[in-house]
This record gives structure tokens, C-alpha cells and sequence, in this order.
């Protein structure tokens, strides 16, 4: 069972809405798309991966599991207000859901233009983002002790824009490598809070978070949703698994 509510976009920030209250579930995914995906993107797959085997009784003791959206516009011709509605919202959603379900064990899974929401949310955001030459408005991250932020239990990033090389939830053949936006110290400093709950994928050619592996910023075939659920997604949904604890019966 997928928990998909059918919400509108943000509006600019100064008017933006508030999330829409979602089911809680013992298993809640946040799901922040890439650019110009749709809804929830391949993103999905991870969560049918953690998901299916609960909900086909796999899994003992009627344990639920579900997800929501993190609503924003995703778009490249605004990327910098883009990002920022995306992590206002992030913020706003993980606080208010961390509120109503107190119970629940929450994963947070972001693409490309997502992974930075996302990050964003938990490291801070803010600086000058090179893709489109804008400039970012610094915001502040979620307390990480706060109720939203220990409900999480797995993070998963697919090709960050923010990728910095070295850190130790980095994974794939571009790990050793930054993006185009790398983080600031203060922004690691917040994220490394999260490292042991952390994976960061990362493939050698893709321009946005191994900018120097592929000197055409045109080729992004390895930063393509393609390219990361084929390498990627079956380490992904096993990490995850293994950081919510659960015992599969598979």
C-alpha cells in the first residue's frame, strides 16, 4: 500500500502551504524527487522494496508502512527558490508528522535536486549554486534533537548536487569526488550528526555530484534515475532495512 495524497505545488514562499497531514505509519518514507520528475520518481522502488515484504505479511505483527512527497516545484529555471520552498517544506513536514506520530521510524530519500532539499533540511542550506548562477538565501537546519530528527532511521541521497568527497556515508565509484555546490564545513558539521544513519550514492560521470569525473556537463547519462536504480537500488532498500530493524521473513 503506497499513502500518495494528491497535493498542489508551492506557491512562492511567502505564501506557501503548510503539509497536509498524512497516516502515520511504524515505517514512513519522505521522498524529495529530481528535477523535473514526476511523483514520487524512481524513488518508488526503494519504497517497495522496504515495503511490499510488511505489507504482504512478511513481515510479523501487523507492522505499517507508507509514504508522502515532499512537495515543491523541482524545476531547473529557478533552482535556488526551488530548493528552498523544497527544504521549508521538508522542515515543516518532518516536524508536524514527528508531532501527530510519535511512534514512527522515518526515512528520508532524495534524487539530484531532492538529495539537496533534503540535505538542506538537515545540514542548512544557503550560498551560490553554480548549475544556474543564483544565488541562495541561507536557512537554518532542523535541530538534531529534535523529536523529527530522532524519528530518522535511514537516510538515502542519489546523485547530490551537494556531494562532498570523503565523508563517511559517501557510496559508488564517485564517492571520492564533490559536486557542483559542495557543502560548507558548517553544513558537514550539521549532516556528519546523521552520518551513522547516512548513505550518500555517487557515480563516476555524473556531472552534479562528481563534477570532475566528467568534464562534459552535458553527458548525464550516469546521473540519469536509470543509472542509479540499477547500480544503486538493491544496496539502498538492504541499508535501509537494516537501519529500521525490522525482521524480514524473505
Amino acid at each position: 500500500m503506497k499513502i500518495l495524497l494528491s497535493l498542489p505545488l508551492l506557491l512562492p514562499l511567502v505564501t506557501a502551504q503548510l503539509p497536509t497531514p498524512q497516516a502515520c505509519h511504524d515505517i514512513h518514507h519522505f521522498l524529495a524527487r529530481g528535477t523535473d520528475e514526476s511523483y514520487p520518481s524512481f524513488l518508488g522502488y526503494l519504497v517497495d522494496g522496504v515495503c511490499s515484504p510488511i505489507l504482504n505479511a512478511e513481515v510479523p505483527d501487523g507492522t505499517s508502512c507508507g509514504y508522502q512527497d515532499i512537495i515543491y516545484p523541482a524545476t531547473f529555471h529557478e533552482y535556488c527558490d526551488s530548493v528552498l520552498q523544497g527544504s521549508t517544506y521538508a522542515k515543516a513536514a518532518l516536524k508536524e508528522y514527528a508531532d501527530r506520530c510519535p511512534g514512527s521510524k522515518t526515512v528520508l530519500v532524495g534524487w539530484s535536486q531532492g538529495a539537496q532539499v533534503l540535505g538542506d533540511a538537515l545540514a542548512g542550506g544557503g550560498g551560490h549554486m553554480p548549475i544556474v548562477e543564483c544565488e541562495m538565501a541561507k536557512s537554518l537546519p532542523i535541530s538534531s534533537e529534535s523529536p523529527a530528527a530522532k524519528q530518522i532511521k535511514a537516510i538515502v541521497f542519489f546523485g547530490d548536487t551537494r556531494h562532498v568527497k570523503g565523508e563517511p556515508y559517501n557510496a559508488g565509484s564517485g564517492a571520492s569526488f564533490n559536486g557542483v555546490a559542495p557543502r560548507t564545513s558548517e553544513m558537514l558539521a550539521n549532516l556528519k550528526k546523521y552520518s551513522d544513519v547516512m548513505q550518500s550514492y555517487c557515480n563516476f560521470g555524473d556531472p552534479y555530484c562528481a563534477t570532475l569525473s566528467q568534464p562534459d556537463a552535458n553527458n548525464t547519462a550516469q546521473h540519469e534515475p536509470d543509472a542509479y536504480k540499477e547500480k544503486h537500488m538493491e544496496d539502498a532498500i538492504g541499508f535501509v532495512r537494516r537501519q529500521i530493524a525490522i525482521e524480514y521473513n524473505t
